[in-house]
């Protein structure tokens, strides 16, 4: 399974250089409010799945807000599959750019319906594998765009996985405390699939994410 894992790296890879490429898009700007103010330095990830500077911050979900994925029939009706507290930490790049890695997904109480876990490789790495994204300004509106991956819990380490990748705004609060909100899901959504993964737009990601710990400010 390294290979397949090669290949999502690379595939991931490509998907959030489209924001990049795309006209409507602009590069935004990434600064950690230290004293002086400076712009995040570049984010590596070696082949163990280790990541390394960039401006380094946390995030997790709400209380109210897990991450929470939906299957979607055609003919209408949708039935959730998992439901998970969702945690991570993410180096990010002065573009934009960076890696998710760290992630946690956890169960609900009372629900206990996660069932998935973070991609990860087998024994005797046991590594996670990070997963890919971009800080950008898409269409007036400034947004995250992550590939994750995921696997469910009855497959082993380095097992069958999947990969969904989703478009999530963003939205600035005071002291420049960061929350990422996935968009309305469903026949009335305004724009359609706003929501879906690009691999599969009969899966849907709802949820919010808060970014604390490094203090950073986002210029587009």
């Amino acid at each position: 399974m390294r290979l397949a894992r090669k290949l999502f790296l690379i595939a991931a890879a490509a998907i959030a250089m489209i924001a990049f490429a795309a006209p409507a898009a602009n590069a935004v700007e990434v600064s950690e409010e230290a004293d002086p103010p400076h712009h995040c330095p570049e984010v590596d990830a070696t082949n163990a799945h280790v990541v390394s500077g960039g401006c380094v911050v946390d995030a997790e979900t709400g209380d109210a807000t897990p991450a929470t994925l939906r299957q979607h029939a055609t003919m209408g009706g949708e039935a959730i599959f998992s439901i998970c507290a969702n945690t991570f930490t993410a180096a990010l790049h002065e573009s934009g750019d960076g890696f998710i890695y760290n992630q946690h997904l956890e169960n609900v109480p009372p629900v206990n319906a996660c069932g998935i876990t973070a991609c990860d490789e087998a024994a005797p790495s046991h590594a996670q594998i990070p997963w890919p994204a971009t800080l950008m300004e898409f269409g007036g509106a400034t947004a995250l765009q992550t590939t994750f991956c995921i696997r469910p819990l009855t497959v082993g380490e380095g097992g069958a996985f999947t990969t969904c990748t989703i478009y999530v705004p963003y939205a600035e609060n005071p002291d420049h405390v960061y929350t990422f909100t996935t968009l309305p899901f469903g026949a009335h959504e305004t724009p359609p699939w706003s929501s879906r993964c690009s691999q599969n737009a009969q899966v849907s990601l709802s949820g919010q994410w808060t970014i604390h710990g490094t203090s950073l400010e986002i210029n587009h």
